[in-house]
């Protein structure tokens, strides 16, 4: 997670360099200007150059076109940089990643703030994610069945009864089977059921043929996704990622990058080894983002190209512990530096924002 308290003073470091330069220039301009020149053994002040200069008519002539061409030049140059700054968004403030514990610390008006909200649900060994945004919320993955009463607690306690997108990366049943018990539970409105498209899709347990048969008896429009396509979710962006290779329907997970800002999240399913490799490979600098879900509720062996072009802040493993994931403080201590570890067990949510107001707790 960033510093707040470090990143402006660092920001403004090279600012005070540029500034400390100009000033000590112009005080040895002024210096010499009053014939204060020790190197050439003028040590005795004077103002007879600036009446000699000042007498003279062309001076003034001068002076007043030195002005002009300035006053037009300031306005060319401010309106340049409005226009650029514009064109490549850098009038939007930075958005900041917090992770917060208890609801208690979490602002009353943060639902109306240009906020994205990510909340890890705990579902013992399975995927369950919710997020929040200006308004919406979705769910990517939606657990095990028998832990549903835990997804309905969390959708409740946050005041949802409407779900834009039921997003599901691929059809095991610890990410595909709470989804079924959701859509035929009539407790919450569901617009739309997504899924990898069937063309590559393995359903070796059948959870995706009833999901798809949920959506009809239920009326919920089923819509196929595929690498590239791209959702919107209040301020935020969604954009699939899925890997071509035949390599089973673990590796063809539907992973989601969210972004927020300049801030972004990266959902990977659970894709292993080869998968990401294949990703680092494909997309490098686009896998950057500020919070990385561990593939494979961190059982897959993390590659370090993966690492490279990811760098995250924050690692989540949708698991209780490290007890039973290859990704340990000690991993992330040798291959993530800098980098958090929290587990789904530790229920945190993490909250994106524009322009915070509000402090980390950590």
């Amino acid at each position: 997670m960033r510093n707040s308290k470090l990143t402006p003073v660092i920001l403004l470091l090279p600012l005070m360099a540029v500034t400390l330069t100009v000033i000590i220039a112009c005080v040895n301009v002024l210096l010499q200007s009053i014939g204060y020149v020790p190197a050439f053994g003028l040590t005795k002040i004077t103002l007879g150059y600036y009446r000699e200069v000042f007498k003279r008519p062309e001076f003034l002539s001068a002076l007043w076109v030195s002005l002009r061409i300035a006053f037009v030049s300031t306005l060319l140059a401010a309106a340049l940089g409005t226009l650029l700054c514009a064109a490549l968004g850098l009038g939007a403030a930075q958005a900041e990643v917090y992770r917060v514990e208890n609801e208690k610390d979490v602002p009353a008006d943060w639902a109306e703030k240009d906020t994205l909200r990510l909340t890890c649900i705990d579902t013992n060994r399975s995927d369950a994610m919710v997020l929040q945004s200006g308004g919406e919320a979705m769910m990517v993955d939606g657990g095990e069945g028998r832990y549903r009463k835990r997804v309905y607690a969390t959708l409740d306690g946050y005041g949802i009864t409407e779900l834009k997108y039921l997003l599901n990366t691929h059809c095991d049943d610890d990410h595909l089977h709470g989804f079924i018990y959701l859509m035929y539970s009539d407790l919450y409105q569901v617009d739309a059921f997504l899924s990898p498209n069937t063309t590559t899709y393995v359903d070796e347990e059948g959870y995706h043929q009833q999901a798809v048969k949920a959506t009809g008896t239920k009326n919920i429009p089923y819509v196929q996704i595929g690498d590239g396509d791209e959702l919107t979710l209040g301020n935020a962006k969604l954009t699939i990622f899925r890997c071509p290779l035949p390599t089973g329907q673990n590796n063809r997970s539907a992973a989601c990058m969210v972004q927020f800002g300049d801030s972004r999240a990266f959902l990977t399913g659970d894709i292993d080894n080869e998968t990401m490799q294949w990703y680092a490979a494909t997309y490098g600098e686009k896998l950057r983002c500020d919070i990385l879900k561990a593939p494979h509720h961190g059982l897959a062996t993390i590659p370090d190209s993966f690492v490279e072009q990811t760098q995250p802040q924050v690692l989540f493993v949708p698991n209780r512990s490290a007890l039973s994931t290859k990704v340990t403080a000690g991993w992330v201590k040798n291959h993530m530096p800098g980098a958090a570890l929290y587990f789904s067990g530790d229920g945190t949510d993490w909250y994106i924002w524009q322009e915070p107001n509000y402090v980390d707790p950590q």
